[in-house]
């Protein structure tokens, strides 16, 4: 622990907290980028029924990358133990209404049982020289739990939880949408989100993505980046879709809301009970520690929930 000012700052009590891990998760949904997208099969409707898949799926470790709890990080929890946070899987539960089942190496995906595939691979952590790679390919896991998934037919976004730019050339080719995730951090939840259609996309490439490396060639530009629309996704449902309070309306007066997810449903949103800004963010929204009851605070269609 430490002192700022008059303040103490304690790991224990005050690291991770609830406005940190909010500000995270916009970090994660605003840093994503979405190569392509076929068909609208982004954004994901929340009674789907979702098969999903990879090794970086269900592994905060593999989100954090590198310098996380040790230098070089690890895959595994024998080490060190990451306190608190959700994997990209825990977030789609958290979120979606239909039914979830995960396999990681995508065995036994079907599309007569399922009506999307996630697919989550990409790199496992490393530091510094250790991460070296001339090749800059995926591993031969998830290659293979990439083509199990691909053999199904099932319509497949493959989300890429990686420290760089892959060459994927084939596996994007044969996914109709493919996320650049990056290392995202304990906050799965926020990839999750984008997914399920709460929030858009804005992220745009920062450098060019390699169809080939021998010969030199590029796939995406610099600047490249895709949007969804939203016009007819199923947005909101407070983790669990239902009228908790009883009010008529599935918003963030329900009490199993939690975080900073979305759970739109109108332009009329229940918000925060005296209309003031009481976490200092600018906005008038769900993060303010006041909001209670139906007192509705909307002013603009923009909410930050």
């Amino acid at each position: 622990s430490g002192q700022i000012g008059t303040k103490n700052i304690h790991a224990g009590t005050e690291l991770g907290a609830p406005e940190h891990r909010d500000v995270a998760r916009q970090a994660v949904r605003e840093s994503m980028v979405l190569l392509k997208n076929t068909n609208g099969v982004l954004p994901l409707r929340r009674s789907s029924r979702i098969f999903v898949a990879g090794k970086s799926a269900d592994n905060i470790r593999n989100q954090c990358g590198g310098w996380t709890m040790s230098w070089q990080g690890t895959s595994t929890e024998e080490h060190h133990q990451i306190v608190g946070g959700t994997t990209i899987l825990e977030g789609l539960r958290s979120l979606i209404t239909g039914s979830i089942v995960f396999v990681e190496n995508g065995s036994g995906a079907s599309a007569a049982d399922y009506d999307v595939a996630v697919v989550v691979v990409g790199e496992t952590p490393y530091a510094e020289g250790f991460g070296d790679n001339g090749q800059l390919t995926l591993d031969t896991f998830d290659l293979q739990t990439v083509s199990n998934v691909k053999a199904s037919n099932l319509p497949m976004v493959l989300v890429l939880v990686t420290g760089r730019p892959m060459v994927v050339t084939t596996e994007i080719e044969g996914a109709d949408a493919v996320v650049a995730a990056w290392l995202l951090g304990t906050e799965g939840l926020g990839v999750a989100q984008v997914l399920a259609g709460e929030f858009n996309l804005t992220g745009k490439l920062s450098f060019s993505w390699p169809e080939s490396l021998n010969p030199p060639s590029t796939l995406y530009p610099l600047g490249h980046g895709l949007t969804l629309d939203l016009s007819t996704s199923e947005t909101g449902s407070c983790s669990d879709g239902l009228d908790n309070d009883g009010d008529g309306n599935i918003d963030c007066d329900d009490s199993d809301c939690a975080g900073d997810s979305a759970c739109l449903t109108s332009s009329e949103v229940d918000l925060c009970s005296d209309s003031l800004d009481n976490d200092g963010d600018g906005d008038t929204d769900c993060d303010d520690s006041d909001c209670a009851g139906d007192s509705a605070c909307v002013s603009s269609p923009e909410f930050e929930l």
